[in-house]
C-alpha cells in the first residue's frame, strides 16, 4: 500500500463474516454495486476506498483477487470479532 490508499474522502468497512461468500462474489461488481447503492442513497463521489474486514485465514490469493479490484482487506485474528 502507497499513500494514494489513504487519499483524502470517505471509506466504507465491509465486515465479513463468512469468507466464503468471497469466493462466489466478483470483486469488481461488489465494487460497483456499493459505488452505486451510496450515489442512490445521495452520498456523493468522495468514496477513496473499501475495506472488508476479513479472519486472518483468509487465503493470501483470495485477498489479492479483491484487493486488485480496489478492495482492501484488514485481517482479524479468527474469532476474535465479538
Amino acid at each position: 500500500m502507497d499513500s494514494s490508499t489513504f487519499d483524502r474522502g470517505w471509506m466504507v468497512m465491509w465486515d465479513v463474516e463468512d469468507l466464503s461468500i468471497l469466493n462466489r462474489l466478483d470483486p469488481e461488481l461488489v465494487k460497483k454495486n456499493i459505488m452505486s447503492d451510496l450515489d442512490d442513497q445521495g452520498f456523493d463521489s468522495g468514496l477513496s476506498n473499501i475495506w472488508a474486514v476479513v479472519d486472518d485465514n483468509i487465503p493470501k490469493t483470495l485477498r489479492d483477487i479483491y484487493e486488485s479490484a480496489g478492495i482492501f482487506t484488514t485481517l482479524v485474528p479468527q474469532g476474535c470479532r465479538r
